[in-house]
């Protein structure tokens, strides 16, 4: 990724980065943000929009597998679309975990994890993770090329274009 291309930045720095400290990073350059086409949008409110928005139950790997090729994945799909490759922005967060519900009770001498004790805590750890979702961005003039190579790419049985999200982008 041109973002990325000197590697002192890993794409968890950039996520884990407040509004303010990203633009001044991408302002100095100096830390493998510097792509000026890129900063210059981002300061234009030029941002780009999302060409897959997906649930775990909505792609063919299993999300654990895909952590940490956020490049990988992003280079294929520019490969497969054709575009540049700072068209193209992959974001795949870590799965939510709840560790609490993995927590030891005493039941009389007994330890049992509180999510074998209670169905309730295994239905709230399901819907947190249901609550994942893996991202593909892109400019407008490229959009529908990169959400085609990504569908692909990552096997995607639903596309965000049939969810209520992208029906209305006024909100």
């Amino acid at each position: 990724s041109l973002l990325l291309g000197n590697g002192a930045l890993t794409t968890a720095d950039v996520r884990n980065m407040d509004d303010h400290t990203l633009i001044q990073a991408m302002l100095r350059g100096g830390e493998g943000l510097g792509e000026p086409m890129l900063t210059g949008d981002v300061l234009s409110r030029k941002l780009y929009k999302r060409a897959v928005f997906s649930s775990p139950h909505e792609i063919e790997m299993e999300p654990d597998r895909l952590m940490g090729k956020e490049d990988e994945v992003a280079q294929e799909i520019v490969d497969e679309a054709g575009v540049d490759d700072h068209q193209v922005l992959v974001e795949i967060p870590p799965m939510p975990r709840m560790e609490e519900t993995h927590a030891l009770l005493d039941i009389n001498g007994d330890y049992k994890r509180l999510d074998e004790l209670s169905s309730f805590v295994g239905t709230i750890e399901k819907a947190h993770r249901d609550s994942w979702r893996l991202g593909v961005y892109a400019p407008p003039d490229v959009l529908e090329e990169v959400r085609r190579a990504a569908v692909n790419v990552l096997g995607v049985r639903r596309s965000v274009q049939t969810s209520f999200l992208d029906n209305d982008n006024n909100w």
